[in-house]
């Protein structure tokens, strides 16, 4: 069997390519693509090219996908929560409505039955007729990722995959059918026939359904989530975070119908966002290199021999960079020519060996059955050291799985790790998933040093007595033994505190609550008593004091727009006690407390709420109780950071220096709760395009320190890094380290390029 190869490529857009569809109601060979760019462009095929032959308007903010609708016409699903439903001869929209109140994150066409489809972050998602909402399917608990239509001989059913890990199948809007089975974010669904579909997932698996309910099959080859899948004749491709797609074919087994991998195309790019295909069965891929690539298994239609070497060469740069940040290679380790008669375990695999003292790499063809040399391994610096063989857990490769045992009578859990990681947040991270207590954080940590060989001398620690904390003057946690908390030799990175914004003028509040007291109507005002205590009441921690204050908070928090501010920057000094937040949450519930802020942490509240706003959010952030309220709302609120920066601009250099400041807290302190809790690819990747924007739009120093700062804590990850470098961080940190007053600016930007191997 002929095996995929390139057949063409170009730059399609300047970010993350989210989405293609290619146009299977016409004849021609053409399909839509949709970027972080905010473009949706429209191609088609020449032999060996790609042609762009339609542009949209720039849209308002990313697009997350796109579909055709007709032979003429793209709707695309965007950020903004709009759709909007261009033909291919004119740049903007002939139609365009707010779908949403959230992101859009998918969109399909019944072409049947003439109706568009909407899945969103706001956990719901829409049937529409022209632009009109006629279904409103409501029950997901999480953000709606993906939907699908599935067509019977009488009726249309729509099946929606979310967040919360589950998968419906509707008529109308009313939920007929429920599955479950999947232990991660359902990411895409692939209907087969009115009687099986697949759905993908986080979980780097892929589930094979009968429109019943019944798990026919459960398919593993990726080794990280997997974000789309598209139908072949006889099969279909997947693609995923393992910078990879994958092509599977279904054969018979046992008299039944499953899929086994037969083939995997590595790209060189972070991620793989999508995947798409011909009549023909050729591919075509976006990827968050913002390149397409179409790839073909007929011969006559492949790339050149020269231009297949140059890219299978970008490949191998990629997986060299990434091996390089777990494990440097040593040429003195690596295995001899011998190597290459044991046949490899997978298409593509990749080894790399000493060939007369030089590093080769080959790749395994399962169609050849046999390993191609694919060149000289160049730029990489020996270190004695090899990786284990690895055991596969939850479908994904780790260097070790150990097993766990917790208590008696009980099996034991397992427990995966890899040699470049931290034990002690791999440990943290076990406990939290298991919901074991931290008072076995110390005892899982040193279990994995011990049993994984862990060379702690790989990492640079730092003494907890000689170092401080650049914002609080707190020494930063280091933990105790033989373990370092960080693979950075900053002094400045990674942070694994979060930072409070608890400097105020408390007889100023006061003395402006009072003010606007005395000019609004009785119903909105409180008493001249309870003010007058009210700054003896934020010098105390007590019930009474949490009780007293909340009375308080509980009529000024109905006060209009431009009397607000002094109460949102009372609210800003409350939560940092625990207790008062608990009985906030208590009161509000952690839904009604979001639902609260988010009056204020929008552009259009004025840039003075704005920023008092992040700051209540800055400060939820370090406490136990806030994380628990924010966690959920990370992506919401990093999609509202990127409003506000885009929005603020042109506000005072004060206004927006005391903004800035606070968004950039806000990032420091989600980037160490990304430390705490593992954050998707997709938000970690949102999150350093967000710190990029903001670095870009700010000038005073201690806000960039800050953004540097969150920068570093989310490199700590390796594959964070390439995301970086692809976001072209560079020029802005050669910039900042030529800072001297404050040192700290420079000096912090200069370790930023050496952790980014610059």
């Amino acid at each position: 069997m002929e095996s995929y190869k390139l057949r063409a490529q170009c730059q399609g857009h300047s970010g993350d390519v989210r989405s293609v569809d290619v146009q299977r109601l016409g004849n021609d060979e053409s399909f839509a693509s949709g970027s972080r760019d905010k473009y949706m462009r429209i191609w088609k095929l020449g032999d060996n090219s790609i042609n762009r032959i339609f542009q949209s308007e720039l849209h308002q903010k990313y697009i997350g996908a796109v579909v055709w609708t007709s032979s003429e016409n793209v709707a695309t699903a965007c950020q903004d929560g709009f759709v909007r439903i261009f033909t291919h001869s004119e740049e903007m929209p002939f139609q365009s409505f707010k779908a949403h109140s959230e992101n859009v994150s998918c969109i399909e066409y019944s072409a049947t039955n003439k109706l568009l489809i909407t899945g969103s972050w706001d956990k719901t998602a829409k049937v529409w007729e022209e632009n009109q909402c006629i279904y409103e399917l409501k029950g997901h608990s999480a953000a709606v990722w993906c939907v699908a239509v599935v067509e019977d001989v009488d009726s249309m059913y729509v099946l929606t995959g979310s967040a919360d890990k589950k998968i419906f199948l509707w008529k109308k809007d009313c939920c007929v059918q429920k599955y479950e089975g999947h232990t991660d974010a359902v990411r895409s669904l692939l209907v087969l026939s009115s009687n099986e579909f697949l759905s993908a997932s986080n979980d780097a698996s892929i589930k094979h359904w009968s429109i019943k309910g019944d798990c026919i099959a459960t398919y593993y080859s990726h080794e990280n989530y997997i974000y789309s899948l598209t139908q072949l004749s006889n099969g279909f491709a997947s693609c995923g975070e393992d910078r990879s797609v994958r092509i599977w074919q279904f054969q018979r087994k046992d008299l039944k119908r499953q899929a086994e991998c037969i083939q995997i195309i590595r790209h060189p790019a972070i991620s793989v966002w999508t995947v798409g295909a011909f009549s023909n069965d050729d591919i075509v891929t976006g990827s968050s290199d913002g390149i397409l690539r179409i790839f073909s298994k007929d011969v006559s239609r492949q790339a050149a021999e020269d231009v297949q070497m140059a890219f299978q060469d970008e490949v191998i740069k990629v997986e060299v960079a990434v091996q390089q940040q777990n494990d440097e290679i040593d040429i003195k380790n690596l295995p001899g020519p011998e190597s290459l008669l044991e046949p490899g375990t997978r298409d593509s695999q990749f080894k790399i060996i000493n060939e007369n003292n030089e590093r080769i790499c080959y790749s395994w063809s399962a169609s050849k059955q046999e390993w191609e040399k694919i060149g000289n391994v160049v730029g990489v610096n020996d270190k004695n050291k090899q990786c284990s063989s690895g055991k596969e857990y939850m479908g994904k490769r780790y260097d070790f799985v150990f097993d766990v045992d917790v208590q008696e009578g009980l099996p034991p859990i397992q427990l995966p790790f890899n040699e470049g990681d931290d034990p002690y947040m791999a440990a943290q991270k076990f406990l939290t998933e298991n919901e074991l207590s931290q008072h076995f954080l110390d005892e899982v940590a040193n279990f994995i040093i011990k049993n994984s060989n862990w060379n702690a001398t790989k990492l640079q620690s730092s003494s907890s007595s000689s170092y401080v904390d650049p914002f609080t003057g707190a020494g930063r946690y280091v933990p105790s033994g033989n373990a370092a908390t960080t693979t950075s030799a900053s002094k400045y990175f990674p942070q694994t505190n979060p930072v409070r914004i608890e400097q105020a003028n408390i007889k100023g509040i006061v003395a402006k609550l009072k003010d606007f007291n005395a000019k609004l109507p009785s119903e909105l005002s409180v008493t001249s008593d309870a003010l007058d205590s009210l700054e003896g009441l934020m010098l105390g921690t007590s019930e009474t004091n949490a009780d007293r204050l909340l009375a308080i908070l509980a009529t000024t928090m109905h006060w209009p727009n431009e009397y607000i501010f002094p109460v949102l920057d009372l609210l800003r000094l409350a939560v940092i006690e625990e207790n008062f937040t608990q009985k906030l949450v208590d009161t509000l519930t952690p839904l009604g407390l979001i639902e609260l802020l988010k009056k204020y942490f929008i552009p259009s509240a004025g840039v003075v709420n704005v920023m008092l706003s992040t700051r209540i959010i800055a400060n939820l952030l370090t406490s136990t109780i806030g994380k628990k309220i924010i966690l959920p709302e990370v992506d919401t609120i990093l999609l509202t950071v990127i409003d506000i920066i885009e929005n603020c601009k042109n506000s005072s250099d004060s206004q927006r220096k005391q903004l800035n400041i606070a968004l950039s807290t806000v990032l420091l302190n989600i980037s160490v709760l990304n430390m705490q809790h593992d954050f998707s690819m997709e938000t970690k990747a949102s999150m350093l395009d967000i710190i990029r924007s903001l670095l870009e739009n700010c000038s005073d120093q201690e806000s960039q320190f800050r953004i540097l700062v969150a920068l570093g804590t989310m490199l700590q990850e390796g594959r964070m890094k390439l995301v970086a470098l692809s976001l072209e961080f560079t020029p802005l940190l050669n910039n900042l380290k030529k800072v001297s007053d404050p040192e700290k600016l420079g000096h912090c930007a200069e370790d930023l390029l050496k952790a980014l191997g610059v």
